[in-house]
């Protein structure tokens, strides 16, 4: 994985531990509920940069509801540090045209009834 990516993802996981810790939810270093393994992937999958991905497969951990309201917090501070990292890069804000086939945020929120 090239340097930037890997300094990307640190500083990703930094912010979204120090949000948990932020909003008053405490993390425990314990032993997993289970036995967590690598995705498999095919053989010869491998992304143009050589990186190969090795996901966790965590579909049989379960979340309580108590921690929605933490996962939509996280949710919205990953699109924070990774909207702050295109407005470092020279990103800006342009207008969006409104188009049948391509829906603003706004648009998808109504769709999604989260307005």
């Amino acid at each position: 994985m090239p340097q930037n990516e890997k300094t990307y993802n640190i500083n990703l996981a930094i912010d979204t531990m120090k949000t948990i810790d932020a909003l008053g939810y405490r993390m425990i270093n314990d032993e997993p509920p289970v036995r967590l393994r690598p995705i498999r992937l095919p053989q010869n999958y491998q992304q143009s940069n050589g990186f190969k991905p090795q996901p966790l497969d965590a579909h049989e951990i379960s979340l309580d509801d108590s921690m929605f309201p933490l996962i939509d917090a996280l949710a919205k501070n990953t699109h924070n540090v990774w909207a702050k990292e295109k407005i470092r890069r020279g990103w800006t804000f342009g207008l969006s045209e409104v188009s049948p086939v391509y829906l603003s945020a706004r648009q998808f929120l109504k769709v999604m009834h989260f307005t």
